[in-house]
């Protein structure tokens, strides 16, 4: 089923076009995360020469069956917002854990802090 949007990814990258004529920059260093990657990832497509870098950082290319997160993540991500701030330690602590790249060692101490 296809739906029309009023405002669309395109629309909104050609926002950010706009914002750099309107702050006279010439290019810009993008970086978008999860749906602002889908927007970065189409203002790099539409203004290549006003792309300097692209990071797209929990992006994906909008296709289910390519970069599902694990499912540790996945149970990161939708997991209830913490209502004390006890609560935001202990699941910062968790996130950054599972997130944390298995080439370095975890400081849970640093992470607490």
């Amino acid at each position: 089923m296809t739906v029309a949007l009023p405002y669309s990814i395109t629309d909104m990258a050609t926002d950010a076009a706009r914002l750099l004529d309107a702050l006279g920059l010439a290019s810009a260093h993008v970086v978008g995360v999860s749906m602002g990657a889908m927007i970065a990832q189409t203002f790099a497509i539409a203004y290549p020469e006003r792309t300097r870098t692209l990071t797209s950082i929990m992006g994906s290319t909008g296709d289910p069956s390519v970069g599902q997160p694990h499912p540790d993540a996945l149970g990161i991500l939708l997991a209830p917002a913490p209502t004390t701030r006890n609560e935001a330690i202990e699941q910062g602590v968790v996130a950054s854990r599972v997130l944390a790249s298995p080439g370095f060692p975890f400081d849970e101490e640093l992470t607490r802090e």
